[in-house]
């Protein structure tokens, strides 16, 4: 899994070369958003309007977790 550019300016894509289920988490724990990666998208999602802080993109599958850092 890939994350790209980090940190970002809120825009930012979350591209892998296999299918998976990802969630997009702020610090507090809260869920923003749920990613799903598949052949349909190429393996490949853009997410942009996040708010400034960090937030953790969270493997639902495995225990792998990605720290992205948004700064407007």
């Amino acid at each position: 899994v890939t994350v790209f550019p980090n940190p970002s300016n809120g825009i930012f894509t979350i591209s892998s070369t296999v299918e998976g289920k990802f969630e997009v988490v702020n610090q507090l724990g809260q869920i923003i958003h749920v990613v799903e990666l598949n052949q349909s998208n190429n393996y490949s999602v853009q997410l942009s309007e996040l708010s400034s802080g960090m937030y953790f993109i969270k493997s639902i599958k495995s225990n792998h977790n990605i720290k992205i850092i948004v700064s407007n």
